[in-house]
């Protein structure tokens, strides 16, 4: 975003010399960088197996409201996979790409690399 501001005098006068720091006949500008924060939510799977499920997501820019299904995502998905899956929801809904990341967690809840001992993922 761009914010213009020329200063002009008072009185209307072509010959402005003013010692005013943003008098001149060109115009003076100034940027502003707007910050945005991403949005961020988390799916666990618990107990993940050879079973699918699948992410309902709401378009809230149709009025009313419309519900969005992902197709079937298997339960040991990986991140792409499941990234891939709910991706067209935000590229058509939001004109934005996404991230997605996979966490597996073992019996104990620490983190894990390794899928033998996974016992639930989070993305």
């Amino acid at each position: 975003m761009t914010v213009s501001v020329e200063v002009k005098p008072a009185n209307g006068s072509a010959n402005f010399t003013s010692t005013h720091p943003l008098a001149s006949s060109k115009i003076q500008q100034i940027g502003f960088d707007q910050i945005n924060t991403p949005e961020m939510w988390s799916v666990t799977v618990a107990t993940p197996d050879s079973g699918t499920y699948f992410v309902n997501l709401v378009d809230s820019t149709k009025k009313p409201a419309v519900a969005w299904k992902s197709g079937a995502i298997a339960a040991n998905a990986n991140a792409a996979t499941f990234r891939n899956a709910i991706y067209p929801f935000y590229r058509d809904v939001h004109g934005s790409d996404i991230s997605v990341e996979r966490i597996m967690f073992d019996a104990s809840g620490a983190v894990t690399t390794n899928t033998a001992l996974a016992t639930s993922y989070t993305y």
